[in-house]
C-alpha cells in the first residue's frame, strides 16, 4: 500500500468527534471557534501591558488558526479510499460470492471441474443406483478451502442433467423449503420426478445444523430419511470439525438406517458403532465371536467376497436368500486447497507448474512465484484474496515493483489486516462498517443470521435521526457490494449475514486490535442480550423505553436554559454589580483581573456534560432515571454559581466534576453485567478524583496567595483547559459515549 493511502486509511479509522448531529464542516467550525476563543481569552490575560486594541490581533490570528486546522483536518478525512473491487479481465478474483452463476463464466477462480466431474461419477456409479440402502457424499475440509466453489461448479456443469434443489441455509426450514419444491406430499411427488430425471438435493455448510435445537435436527433427520431413495443423492459439505458430530449422528454409508435404527431406540450415527465410550458404566461393550457371523460376511450363496467391504449385505446372519447385495464405495472426500493438475508444455518450455503457480508468474512476474510459495497451503479463498490484491495494486493503483515487493514480504495476518483496513475505510464511515461486520461474525459463530432491525438497533440504540438511520443502511449496502456481508434471502434487505466463515473469523482476529475496546465491549453486551433468547422480552421493553426517553427533551432544553442564563451571569458580573470587588473583596482571588475564560470554560463544561447525560445516563431506567435527572439539575446551578464565583473558577468546576463522578462510580447496582458496573465506575472514579484534584490545588495556592499572581491564574487556566480538553478527548467520542451508553443500559433484569 502507498504510502498517502496508508495515512488516508489511518484518518479514517480515527476517533469521531462528532457527536453533536451537525454537518462535518460546521462541527469543524464551532468546535474551532469556542476552542479559539476559550484560547484567545487566556492569551488576554497573559498580555496585561498590551493595549486592548493590540491584544485583538494575536488573539484574532489564533481563532484563525485554531479553525483553520480543524477545517483542513476534515477535508483530509474526506478523500475517497478505492477499495478492491472485482475487475474485468484480472486473473484472480478475490473476494467472491461462488453462489451467483454469473461467476463462474469468467476466468479469474480456479477451476473446479475436475472434482465436480468426479462427484458426478461417484453419484452414477455408486448413489443414484442404490436403493435398499443410500450413502450421502459429503465434502469436508477446512474453511475457505473451496468445498461451496466444487458445489457451485456442480450445479453450473450439471443443472440441465439433473434435478437439482440447494437446500443450503435452509435448515430452520427444512420441511416448509422441501414442500415449497416438492409439494406437500413429498414423497409421492418425489416418486413421480425420479422416474423422469435423476434429483440431486445440496446441502452446503450442514455444520449449522447442529445449532439447531432437538426438535428441529430431528425434522431434518426424517426428511432426509424420507428423500433417500433411487435415483437421488445427497450431496453435504462442513467445515472438517464438524465431521465428527455429523458421523455420530447420521450413517453416511446408508441414510436410511437412521430410520431402523429409531425403531430399535437407538438414534446413534456410524461412529458409535466404530468407537467405545471409555468407562461407561451403564454399557457393555463386547467384541462378536460368532464365527457364523463372520462367515456370512466373507461368503454368500456358496461364493466367496473378496473385496467384501465395498459390499452392502443387508441383514447380515439371516438366509441368504433374502440378503440383497448393492455395492458401495467410499463418498466421504476432504478438498485439497488447490487443483493438482498442471499446465500443459508452453512455448517457454516450463511445464510442472500448478495452473494457479502459472497465473502469479504470468500476472506477477517473478516474484509472484515467490508470492505463491509462501501462501500455498492458505485456504484458497485466502489465496484469492492475496493474490488479488496483488494484481489490483499492479494494475489499477500502479503500484512499483518496491511496493509490490513490500506487500509480498507481509505475514498474512498483516495483508489481512491491510485488506480489511482497505475495504471497511471505503465504505467512508469506518467506525459503522467495523461495528456491523463485528456483530455478524459474532453472530456467525454462533450459527445465526440477523435481522436488520436488531443489527441497527444494536448498533444506534437511541434512534438519535432518521439521517443515522439511513446512514447505516447506506453501510450495509456497501458491504454487500463488497460481499464481506450478504443478505440470506435474495433481493431482501430482512435478515444479513457474515458472507463467509473464514471472514467472520479472520475479521474477529483483527477486531481484537482495530476496534476500540469500548467499542467491543458494548457490543458483546448487545450480543450476550440478544443471544440470550430468555432475554428476548427484556429487549423488546427496552426498546420501547429507548423510544420514550428519545423523545423527551429534558437534558437538551435544561441545558440550553442554563448556557442563556451563564451568558446573562456573566454579563450582571461584568456589567452591572460586582459582588468581588464590594463585599466580597476580601475573597477575590484574582484582584482585578478580568477574563472571558470562565463563560468559555463553562460553556465548553455544559457541553460536555449535557453529552454524557444525554447520550448516557438518560438511558438508566426506574430510579435511576429520576436521580440522573436530580442530579443533572443541581450540576446545571452550578454553572450560576461558577459565574459568580468566577474568582474560585477552578475550585468550581472541580467540586461539580467530583459530583458527577461519584454519581458515575456508584450509579450501577448489582442488578447489572459486572463489566458495565465497572467501566462506569471506573469513568466516575477518574473524574471525581481529578474534580478533587482541582480543589486541592486552588485551594493550596488560595492559602498562600490572598490574591493569585496573574501567572498562576494563568497556570489555572491552562490547567482547566487541558482538564477540559481531557474530558473531550478521552470521552466526547463515539466510541466512548457508546461503550458507556451500553454500561448504563445493560440489566440483567429489568427495573420495575
Amino acid at each position: 500500500m502507498q504510502a498517502i493511502e496508508k495515512k488516508k486509511v489511518q484518518a479514517k479509522k480515527k476517533t469521531g468527534y462528532n457527536v453533536y448531529g451537525v454537518k462535518d464542516k460546521t462541527f469543524h467550525i464551532l468546535a474551532g471557534l469556542l476552542v479559539g476563543v476559550t484560547a484567545a481569552s487566556v492569551l488576554d490575560t497573559m498580555l496585561p501591558f498590551v493595549p486592548q486594541g493590540l491584544r485583538l490581533i494575536p488573539e484574532a490570528v489564533l481563532v484563525i488558526l485554531v479553525v483553520g486546522v480543524l477545517l483542513l483536518k476534515s477535508r483530509a478525512t474526506k478523500n475517497r479510499i478505492e477499495a478492491y473491487r472485482r475487475t474485468e479481465g484480472f486473473s484472480f478474483l478475490g473476494l467472491y460470492n461462488i453462489a451467483v452463476v454469473k461467476d463462474l463464466e469468467s476466468d479469474d477462480i480456479l477451476s473446479r471441474e475436475a472434482e465436480a466431474a468426479y462427484i458426478r461419477q461417484t453419484l452414477e456409479d455408486l448413489v443414484f443406483p442404490q436403493k435398499t440402502i443410500k450413502q450421502a457424499v459429503c465434502l469436508t475440509g477446512t474453511s475457505g478451502c473451496g468445498k461451496s466453489t466444487i458445489l457451485s461448479f456442480f450445479r453450473k456443469m450439471y443443472g440441465d442433467d439433473y434435478l437439482i434443489y440447494d437446500m443450503t441455509d435452509n435448515y430452520p426450514n427444512f420441511k416448509m423449503i422441501l414442500e415449497t419444491h416438492l409439494g406437500e406430499n413429498v414423497k409421492n411427488s418425489l416418486e413421480e420426478k425420479v422416474r423422469n430425471k435423476k434429483v440431486v438435493f445440496i446441502l452446503d455448510q450442514f455444520e449449522r445444523y447442529f445449532f439447531l435445537d432437538e426438535q428441529k435436527k430431528r425434522e431434518v433427520r426424517d426428511l432426509i430419511m424420507l428423500i433417500a431413495r433411487k435415483n437421488t443423492a445427497l450431496i453435504l459439505s462442513m467445515r472438517e470439525e464438524y465431521l465428527a458430530d455429523f458421523m455420530k449422528e447420521f450413517n453416511v454409508n446408508n441414510l436410511k438406517a437412521l430410520g431402523r435404527d429409531r425403531q430399535n431406540g437407538n438414534e446413534s450415527g456410524i461412529l458409535n458403532d466404530l468407537v467405545s465410550t471409555i468407562k461407561d458404566s451403564d454399557k457393555n461393550y463386547f467384541i462378536l465371536s460368532d464365527k457364523s457371523q463372520e462367515k456370512a460376511a466373507d461368503e454368500w450363496n456358496g461364493g466367496l467376497i473378496k473385496t467384501n467391504q465395498h459390499i452392502h449385505l443387508e441383514h447380515i446372519g439371516a438366509a441368504f436368500e433374502d440378503a440383497v447385495l448393492e455395492q458401495v464405495g467410499n463418498t466421504i472426500f476432504y478438498c485439497e486447497n488447490q487443483n493438482d493438475a498442471h499446465t500443459q508444455e508452453n512455448a517457454d518450455d516450463r511445464f510442472g507448474m500448478t495452473k494457479l503457480e502459472r497465473k502469479c508468474e504470468l500476472q506477477l512476474g517473478e516474484d509472484g512465484k515467490h508470492y505463491y510459495e509462501k501462501h500455498k497451503t492458505e485456504p484458497l479463498i485466502e489465496q484469492q484474496i492475496f493474490y488479488h490484491m496483488a494484481e489490483y495494486e499492479r494494475k489499477r493503483k500502479n503500484a512499483t515493483d518496491e511496493m509490490l515487493l513490500e506487500m509480498y514480504d507481509l505475514e498474512s495476518y498483516e495483508l489481512l489486516n491491510q485488506y480489511f483496513d482497505i475495504q471497511l475505510t471505503s465504505t467512508d464511515d469506518y467506525y459503522n462498517a467495523s461495528r456491523i461486520l463485528y456483530l455478524l461474525s459474532t453472530a456467525r459463530m454462533h450459527q445465526v443470521v440477523m435481522k436488520k432491525t436488531d443489527l441497527i438497533f444494536g448498533l444506534n440504540p437511541d434512534y438519535l435521526s432518521p439521517e443515522g438511520h439511513k446512514q447505516l443502511t447506506k453501510v450495509l449496502e456497501e458491504l454487500v457490494d463488497l460481499q464481506l456481508i450478504r443478505q440470506t434471502v435474495k433481493d431482501s434487505d430482512l435478515e444479513y449475514e457474515i458472507a463467509h466463515d473464514f471472514i467472520a473469523q479472520s475479521y474477529l482476529n483483527y477486531s481484537s486490535s482495530n476496534i476500540d475496546r469500548n467499542v467491543r465491549g458494548a457490543l458483546d453486551i448487545y450480543l450476550s442480550e440478544y443471544l440470550d433468547t430468555s432475554k428476548a422480552e427484556g429487549i423488546r421493553a427496552k426498546r420501547e423505553f429507548f423510544k420514550r426517553v428519545h423523545q423527551s427533551g429534558f437534558y437538551r432544553n435544561l441545558t440550553i436554559t442554563f448556557a442563556i442564563l451563564a451568558v446573562i451571569a456573566y454579563a450582571f458580573v461584568n456589567l452591572g454589580y460586582n459582588p468581588w470587588t464590594h463585599g466580597l473583596s476580601a475573597w477575590n482571588a484574582y484582584g482585578d483581573v478580568r477574563s472571558l475564560f470562565p463563560l468559555f470554560g463553562t460553556e465548553m463544561s455544559l457541553i460536555y456534560l449535557f453529552c454524557m447525560y444525554n447520550k448516557v445516563f438518560r438511558f438508566c431506567r426506574g430510579k435511576k432515571e429520576k436521580g440522573c435527572k436530580i442530579t443533572y439539575v443541581i450540576i446545571m446551578f452550578g454553572t450560576l454559581i461558577t459565574m459568580f464565583a468566577y474568582p474560585h473558577n477552578m475550585l468550581c468546576i472541580g467540586a461539580f466534576l467530583a459530583v458527577m463522578g461519584f454519581f458515575g462510580a456508584f450509579l450501577l447496582d448489582g442488578t447489572y453485567q459486572r463489566a458495565s458496573r465497572m467501566e462506569l465506575r471506573n469513568y466516575g472514579l477518574k473524574c471525581a478524583l481529578m474534580g478533587i484534584a482541582f480543589i486541592f490545588f486552588h485551594l493550596v495556592i488560595w492559602a498562600f496567595n490572598p490574591v493569585i499572581p496573574r501567572y498562576l491564574i494563568v497556570v489555572e487556566m491552562i490547567m482547566t483547559c487541558i482538564l477540559i480538553g481531557y474530558a473531550f478527548m478521552a470521552h466526547m467520542t463515539r466510541e466512548n459515549l457508546y461503550g458507556r451508553l451500553m454500561d448504563a443500559s445493560s440489566e440483567r433484569t429489568l427495573q420495575e
